[in-house]
């Protein structure tokens, strides 16, 4: 027999896949970041909106070595993007 909770003819509903709990959980960690922030952190003062922009890229602010990095790795890449396009520039 069939299952009787599932209608005739209707396809069953997709099953969310590790990448949908993941920024599930970031979500979560990030409102607790925010929350957090808000009324018990060193920038309460702030606001809720700036805690909340803490609390969205809460790895560097956990991490601060994180920050650090990706800032390096974006003044390279910057650095060689000017280099590449002044290179172009001058070859027309």
């Amino acid at each position: 027999m069939s299952d009787p909770t599932q209608l005739p003819n209707t396809p069953e509903s997709p099953k969310p896949d590790i990448g949908t709990y993941a920024a599930f959980a970031y979500g979560m960690v990030a409102l607790g970041f925010t929350v957090y922030g808000t009324f018990w952190g060193e920038m309460h003062a702030r606001g809720f909106f700036y805690n909340l922009g803490r609390g969205l890229v809460w790895p560097f602010t956990a991490f601060p070595v994180l920050g650090k990095i990706v800032g390096g790795i974006l003044a390279v890449v910057f650095v060689i993007w000017i280099m590449s396009s002044s290179n172009s520039k001058s070859t027309d």
